[in-house]
């Protein structure tokens, strides 16, 4: 099983359709060339959420495919599950949603959690390793940013030279330089 765990605290985060992304992501990021169908892992997407995303009332919301005609499940291998964090039953799932949005650790029900976050938010080395890791989000965030902003730019400079040139999107890409496999990103980004 692969799973990928995601904390969101507003519905945006957690958009069903980022849901559908996230598993295409996970499928051709655990999967290879040649590779057989029924070897691909079976994917769980887990949304935990402040708040009840989907509107329900329920505490957690179990996903799958079905098959319409006679709402038989369709095992394809992935399953998307939303906590909704706002519903803190006497329950293991409850409590462990009271120690996700508890502020002081002394208050939280989970022992070993308690000792990790205790250690992260309350000792000098957890703090300082706690830095390190925003700092390395950081500056993966930078060259995020940077990448989108290049990648923008070109696009636009395609457009331009299509539009004021009158280039056509082949002559525009083989004027950049641009490889042909990475000419259905840059279509792609075009047409979104």
């Amino acid at each position: 099983h692969y799973i990928n765990i995601e904390v969101q605290r507003d519905y945006t985060g957690a958009n069903p359709r980022r849901a559908r992304f996230h598993g295409s992501l996970i499928d051709a990021s655990t999967s290879y060339p040649k590779e057989e169908w029924k070897d691909l892992p079976h994917m769980i997407i887990i949304f935990i959420t402040e708040e009840d995303v989907l509107g329900y009332g329920l505490p957690i919301y179990h996903v799958h495919r079905t098959i319409d005609e006679n709402n038989q499940i369709f095992d394809d291998g992935s399953e998307i599950i939303y906590i909704n964090a706002s519903i803190q039953e006497d329950n293991a799932l409850g409590r462990l949603m009271h120690d996700f949005l508890c502020s002081e650790t002394s208050d939280m029900h989970y022992e070993f959690l308690r000792k990790r976050v205790s250690y992260f938010k309350e000792t000098e080395g957890g703090r300082k390793e706690m830095c390190e890791i925003w700092e390395e989000i950081k500056q993966k965030g930078i060259i995020e940013g940077e990448a989108i902003g290049e990648m923008k730019g070109m696009v636009k400079s395609i457009q331009k030279l299509m539009s004021k040139k009158g280039y056509t999107l082949e002559e525009a890409f083989n004027f950049f330089d641009i490889p042909e496999e990475e000419r259905s990103i840059y279509i792609q980004r075009m047409i979104s």
